[in-house]
C-alpha cells in the first residue's frame, strides 16, 4: 500500500489551535507545491484529514491537484498530540482491505513519529516541515513496515512546478 503523509501548510496564529487558518502565503505555497503533486502522486483511494482547520484545507489542495472525487474523511486520530497507535490501526485496516494507497493529511508532532514507525518501528519521530509531503510504500498487506518512495518539500516542490 502506498501511504502519503502531508503536512499542513503554514498556518495564522489563532486561538484556538484547531481554528488556526492557512496563511494566505501558506496557502499559495501549497497551491504551486501542487503543481508538482499532480504529477507525482497517484490519487489515493482515500484522503484522511486532522479536523483542526489548516489541515482540512490543505487536504481540499491537495485532493484538487490529484483530482480526487470522493470526501475527504475527518479523523480526530490525526490531532497533533494523538496515540499514533490509532493512526496504525487505520492504517492496518485500510491495508488488510487492500487499499492501494490512502493520504494522511495532519500535523507535527504526529505525522513525524508515525513516519518513524512506518520506516523503523522506532517511533522517536523524523521532522516534517510544512507544507512536506512524505509517500512510503508497505512490503505486503500484512506489514506496515515501509520504505521511502518520495520526500518532496514545499520548497522543493515548488522549485519543480
Amino acid at each position: 500500500m502506498l501511504i502519503y503523509l502531508l503536512r499542513h501548510g503554514e498556518a495564522a496564529p489563532a486561538i484556538p489551535d484547531p481554528e488556526r487558518p492557512l496563511t494566505a502565503d501558506g496557502a499559495r505555497k501549497l497551491r504551486g507545491a501542487a503543481n508538482t503533486w499532480a504529477t507525482v502522486v497517484v490519487p489515493p483511494a482515500r484522503i484522511l484529514a486532522s479536523p483542526f482547520r489548516r489541515a482540512q484545507e490543505t487536504a481540499r489542495i491537495l485532493a484538487e491537484a490529484v483530482h480526487f472525487d470522493a470526501s475527504i474523511e475527518t479523523s480526530h486520530h490525526l490531532q497533533p498530540n494523538s496515540d499514533v497507535t490509532m493512526v496504525l490501526n487505520l492504517l492496518r485496516e485500510a491495508s488488510l482491505d487492500r487499499l492501494p494507497s490512502i493520504a494522511i493529511v495532519g500535523h507535527q508532532p504526529l505525522l513525524g513519529i508515525l513516519l518513524d514507525m512506518l520506516l523503523t518501528g522506532a517511533g522517536a519521530g523524523i521532522p516534517m516541515a510544512t507544507g512536506m509531503l512524505v509517500a512510503v510504500e508497505t512490503g505486503s498487506p500484512s506489514s506496515l513496515l515501509s520504505h521511502v518512495r518520495l520526500i518532496l518539500s514545499q520548497e522543493d516542490a515548488l522549485e519543480l512546478s
